[in-house]
């Protein structure tokens, strides 16, 4: 029976849950889940442990779990993320999914339960926490900086590498929660913006997902671009270019 298989998974291990809370909500109402993929170019690995995950959810509740992949919209990277992040939130409310997992392609699923542990922590809003040990370095990606296991912790604001939504929660702050455009603390301004609406956003300490790759910076994208001034022309550019030289 499922409830057994639930009961004896090693891993499962919900916070501030009991497991009679968990068979109910695996058993009895079988959230749906749409695990959104920002961007079709996966990192080696990453695309194989989404599949892994939906699996082991469908397999542990009985209920569907869909992947869709975006492909980019940027004109320029990563102009334009804030709106594949949108678009995707409005299909998965038009198909009626109960909870939109949005994910970057260089997020990699290493517990195949991941979908199954986030599902069951019952926030509207939650991130896992992130392993940086794969780049190196120990990159700022939210507020506060928590290190692993230490529970279900309220965060300021955090990055949209991997957040779980529950879909009911877009009837608070809207299908289009992400800024289409691209400025500096644009993570921190979307968070405050979902908090003002009285959201609290939650991250589960005990659910890792591996950070494949650093953050990119609008900068890097940036490099060797032209920008004209206001009523500027190319060979405008070209004068002040060659002037400063």
């Amino acid at each position: 029976m499922m409830p057994n298989r639930l009961e004896s998974t090693p891993g499962w291990a919900p916070i501030e849950r009991d497991k009679a809370n968990v068979r109910h909500m695996a058993i009895a109402h079988r959230p749906s889940v749409m695990v959104a993929c920002i961007g079709d170019h996966f990192l080696d690995g990453v695309r194989e442990s989404y599949v892994t995950a939906t699996e082991v959810y469908g397999s542990m509740t009985g209920a569907c779990c869909f992947i869709a992949s975006q492909s980019s919209l940027c004109v320029l990277p990563p102009l334009g993320l804030g709106g594949m992040r949108n678009f995707m939130i409005m299909r998965a409310c038009d198909l009626q999914f109960d909870y939109v997992m949005l994910v970057d392609n260089d997020v990699r699923f290493d517990d195949p339960e991941t979908i199954c542990k986030l599902v069951s922590r019952n926030q509207l809003i939650i991130t896992p926490w992130f392993d940086q040990s794969e780049i190196g370095q120990t990159h700022l990606i939210a507020d506060p900086m928590y290190r692993d296991n230490i529970g279900i912790r309220p965060l300021e604001w955090t990055v949209p590498y991997c957040v779980m939504f529950n879909t009911m929660v877009f009837k608070l702050i809207g299908e289009t929660p992400y800024t289409e455009s691209m400025f500096y603390s644009e993570d921190e301004y979307n968070s405050l913006k979902m908090r003002r609406h009285g959201v609290e956003i939650w991250q589960d300490t005990h659910t890792k997902v591996k950070l494949m790759r650093p953050p990119g910076l609008l900068s890097d994208s940036l490099k060797g671009l032209r920008i004209a001034r206001p009523g500027e022309l190319p060979e405008d550019i070209d004068e002040r270019e060659s002037s400063t030289v």
